[in-house]
């Protein structure tokens, strides 16, 4: 019964599948119709595929419900009560850890770390937004044609990696180091950033650049005098919209690049201690959400 529900899943999805495919395909195909009653007759039978996706999606959750016994895999354990205790204690942060006072040194804080964790994603932001200009140019179809593919698969390639494991490998080179983290950042934020700028650039108007061209200017001068100016505000607003994300992936970087990765190495230290993590997260909301108005705030103004 088992392998029977299995094999019934997944024959219904391939033949929902095929299908859906058999329909999209005539669907392109023109058709003439002598009136509106015969093309009505020959629409695509769209409920029919939507059935076979209905039933393979119900014979997979039975499959799964017998096969691999999913009542155990998603049983709760643990004590709920204790739970939301422990989630209470995050609004009462440690106001000492969170400031440095009193036990703490200010280079212990919360605040010294958030500091950290800021100046990682501003000088990683600002070295990606500078090396992926020329990125994003050899990136454009539009500039380079055929040529833009190496340069677009390169970009794909850098943020493919996940930033932790762009982490674990330059510890090897630089160490548990504060210029591992800007590294991270500025790396992995070229694939996204220089991929934004390629769109950007592609989408620019093209009146200006065949006027430079009709004055003889090269391929340079043409990118020089008629694409930047075009796509510079749109470059300094990707850059800021970039660094908002990276300022949330900074905050976890410690947890590899241990106490010069900024406040990632508290949370993955006082995880027990929920005062501590309280405050953590406090400190957490502020730089995120000043960061975030300041930046909008910004944005709105350059485009």
């Amino acid at each position: 019964m088992k392998l029977t529900f299995g094999i019934g899943a997944i024959a219904l999805l391939v033949a929902a599948i095929a299908m859906a495919i058999y329909e999209y395909l005539r669907y392109r195909q023109a058709k003439h119709y002598p009136d509106a009653e015969s093309a009505y007759h020959n629409r695509p039978l769209t409920w029919l595929t939507d059935l076979f996706f209905f039933l393979a999606l119900i014979a997979a959750f039975v499959f799964l419900h017998f096969d691999l016994n999913m009542n155990d895999e998603f049983s709760v354990s643990g004590n709920p009560k204790q739970g939301f205790y422990n989630l209470g204690l995050l609004f009462q942060p440690d106001w000492e850890f969170f400031f440095g006072y009193g036990q703490y040194q200010f280079s212990e804080s919360v605040i010294w770390f958030i500091i950290k964790t800021f100046g990682i994603s501003y000088i990683g932001t600002i070295i990606a937004s500078i090396l992926a200009i020329p990125f994003g140019l050899l990136a454009s179809h539009k500039l380079f044609g055929n040529v833009a593919w190496p340069f677009e698969i390169i970009l794909i390639a850098i943020r493919t990696v996940p930033e932790l494991i762009f982490a674990l490998i330059l510890i090897r080179f630089t160490g548990f180091s504060y210029v591992s983290g800007i590294l991270v950042i500025g790396i992995h934020s070229i694939g996204m950033i220089g991929k934004l700028y390629a769109d950007q650039v592609d989408g620019i108007q093209q009146e200006p650049v065949e006027g430079v061209l009709s004055c003889g200017a090269g391929r340079w001068q043409q990118i020089h005098l008629a694409v930047m100016p075009q796509v510079l505000p749109n470059f300094i607003s990707v850059a800021l919209y970039r660094f908002d994300i990276n300022v949330r992936t900074a905050t976890i970087l410690g947890v590899v690049l241990g106490s010069e990765g900024g406040i990632g190495y508290y949370l993955s230290t006082v995880a027990s201690h929920y005062h501590k993590l309280g405050s953590c997260v406090l400190g957490i909301v502020i730089l995120v959400v000043v960061i975030n108005v300041v930046s909008s705030w910004l944005r709105k103004k350059l485009v």
